[in-house]
């Protein structure tokens, strides 16, 4: 049995597979969060020889549902969780903004409370970008630069970013 217990959220991504395949290289137990529409789109994970791998599972998961996300950790219990989940289509962000906006600022957010009840230790990595913060003149943003998003993923995302700063 594996000491170390990992959540991905996004695992049939490619980013998501490859996270999965080298947290598996390190011994780890990993649990791959998939939508139910997202569950036959196992080809990246069959690519990299990893789908049937011992200590790689899936669950279904919907970052949108906030019982749903606490009902798994409280499962799976990670050590880590790692939200790679998004829109992901360009296109489709630009047609569904407000889904776009759930996902990837609300949907963080739920994950970030389910491990505040379940466990606070549990450690927290998010995928984002630095569009979140609107256009640079310069230098690259910190947590101190303003927060201008002007498309719905970086509003998701500015609204996410805006919350954690205000965590302990």
């Amino acid at each position: 049995m594996a000491d170390r217990i990992a959540f991905i959220t996004g695992v049939t991504g490619q980013d998501g597979a490859y996270l999965a395949r080298a947290l598996l290289a390190r011994d780890y137990q990993v649990v791959g969060g998939v939508r139910r529409s997202a569950s036959r789109n196992v080809w990246r994970l069959e690519e990299l020889g990893i789908l049937r791998h011992e200590r790689l599972s899936l669950a279904h998961f919907d970052l949108l549902d906030a019982g749903g996300a606490a009902a798994v950790l409280d499962r799976v219990r990670p050590h880590e969780v790692y939200n790679l989940g998004a829109q992901s289509s360009v296109s489709a962000s630009f047609e569904e903004p407000m889904l776009t906006l759930q996902t990837v600022g609300a949907g963080p957010l739920q994950l970030l409370d389910a491990i505040r009840v379940i466990d606070p230790k549990i450690r927290f990595y998010q995928a984002s970008s630095s569009e979140m913060f609107g256009p640079r003149a310069h230098g690259p943003p910190g947590r101190r630069h303003a927060v201008l998003p002007a498309h719905a993923v970086r509003c998701g995302q500015g609204v996410r970013a805006l919350d954690q700063r205000e965590l302990p």
